[in-house]
């Protein structure tokens, strides 16, 4: 929602530069919890983490209460009264708004895949739910330091010096050369695989989210109103529930490589429209 509001409101130069220590934020949060949750694996049992996970969701929503929406969206939209409607202000650029939902689309099927795959060996390698959830407390504590490490060292760099394209591009690159190795051939190692997951999954809440939101500069504040409605709410929603549905039917580990590396294939195709469109709009 910050990211939302951002978008709509500063220009592109500045979003390069406050993007990622704004994420960074969020990073220390999800590394100091993911201790936390590892820690207290010692004292209580998983339902009572799930429980005392509660605190900070239900802290989060009092304070939420405190900001006034409506006045918001009413400065972004006042702008540019003759949009109307966010959603019906998109129609001059669906193509271009569908493009970045495709993206989204195949990122959350190849994140999703590899943490399916990072399951099954999870599932081996550590059978009981405290021994479960103190590994992925300190293994998500492990992704939001990735994720922090990028935010404030890499983002502002890559923004700043290298074009659009090019960033975009180096993103499923990465996660190719990550699932080959991590994914590949250190499969049988839950180290391996850990690895590229955190990866996988640090790079997907820095880099590429912060990424992904160059793309709706070009739009006006209507239209980016409701093009992240379209596409970070319905698609990315959407693209993560299909995933999930299609792999409770489907969980041989051949399968879901191949479908790795075919989403990883279409993902960088993708590209090609999407960065035309983007310099057709500018």
């Amino acid at each position: 929602m910050l990211y939302a509001y951002l978008t709509s409101s500063i220009q592109i130069k500045d979003a390069k530069l406050v993007y990622g220590p704004v994420g960074a934020i969020g990073s220390i949060g999800g590394i100091l919890g993911g201790i936390f949750t590892s820690k207290l694996t010692a004292v209580i049992s998983t339902e009572a983490i799930l429980l005392t996970g509660i605190i900070p969701i239900i802290l989060a929503a009092v304070l939420f209460t405190y900001t006034d929406r409506s006045k918001v969206i009413s400065e972004l939209m006042g702008e540019d009264k003759s949009t109307g409607n966010p959603i019906d202000s998109i129609k001059p650029v669906l193509k271009y708004v569908l493009l970045i939902g495709i993206i989204v689309t195949l990122s959350q099927f190849v994140i999703n895949l590899a943490n399916m795959k990072f399951n099954f060996l999870l599932e081996e390698m550590i059978p009981t739910k405290l021994g479960k959830t103190e590994y992925l407390g300190k293994l998500y504590s492990m992704i939001n330091g990735v994720s922090l490490g990028i935010q404030l060292l890499i983002i502002p760099i890559f923004l700043k010096l290298l074009p659009l394209s090019v960033v975009h591009l180096i993103i499923p690159v990465s996660y190719l050369f990550a699932a080959a190795i991590g994914l590949g051939f250190g499969a049988g190692e839950l180290s391996f695989v850990a690895g590229a997951f955190v990866y996988l999954k640090g790079a997907d809440y820095s880099i590429f989210s912060t990424a992904k939101e160059m793309f709706y500069f070009p739009l006006n504040a209507a239209q980016k109103y409701g093009a992240k409605y379209i596409n970070d709410i319905v698609i990315y929603r959407f693209s993560k529930g299909l995933i999930s549905l299609v792999l409770i039917y489907i969980q041989d580990i051949f399968i879901i490589d191949l479908c790795l590396y075919v989403f990883l294939g279409l993902w960088v195709i993708s590209l090609v429209p999407i960065i035309r469109a983007n310099k057709a709009i500018n």
